[in-house]
């Protein structure tokens, strides 16, 4: 998500200038925006209600062979 910064940051991950844009993953753009440190360049598309929803199938976790536990000897 492209953002441009109001305040300069810095971390360990690098520095980013004042009035500069930057091409941040969404969760990191989202979370300077709302401490007002960033605002959004381009807004955010919604998804077009024409498209079909993608099916989603689940996987049966395959069984596994246990193997039985050791019998006690017997006591006297």
């Amino acid at each position: 998500m492209k953002i441009k910064m109001l305040t300069t940051a810095a971390g360990p991950g690098g520095s980013m200038e004042s009035g500069q844009e930057y091409d941040l993953p969404r969760s990191l753009a989202l979370s300077l925006i709302d401490g007002g440190f960033a605002k959004a360049v381009e807004t955010v598309k919604a998804k077009p209600e024409s498209l079909p929803e993608k099916e989603i199938s689940t996987l049966e976790v395959p069984e596994r062979a246990v193997k039985p536990p050791a019998k006690a000897g017997k006591r006297k």
